[in-house]
């Protein structure tokens, strides 16, 4: 999605090509200020999957839920199991 809302905020997605991307560690981004998420250009599944790991993110944010905001297994691993069920369903 290019747009999405959470708590009747609203939200960019952005595709930054590899020539623009400025964080070699990280294939994406939540830029909470911006209200933003950006992902590194990629095969289709994984940009699903970093896109779905920082939605994780912004509506752990959003819940209040700090503790869980800052923890990356939880949010790769809830993200993943998503990310699977979503492309699985019949």
């Amino acid at each position: 999605p290019s747009r999405f809302s959470l708590m009747g905020q609203a939200y960019g997605v952005r595709i930054v090509p590899q020539s623009q991307w400025k964080d070699p560690e990280a294939v994406g981004l939540f830029d909470c200020q911006a209200r933003e998420i950006l992902i590194l250009k990629a095969p289709r599944q994984t940009m699903e999957q970093v896109f779905l790991h920082e939605l994780e993110h912004a509506i752990l944010l959003v819940m209040g839920r700090d503790k869980l905001y800052t923890d990356e297994a939880f949010v790769d691993l809830h993200a993943g199991l998503y990310h699977q069920a979503l492309t699985t369903m019949e």
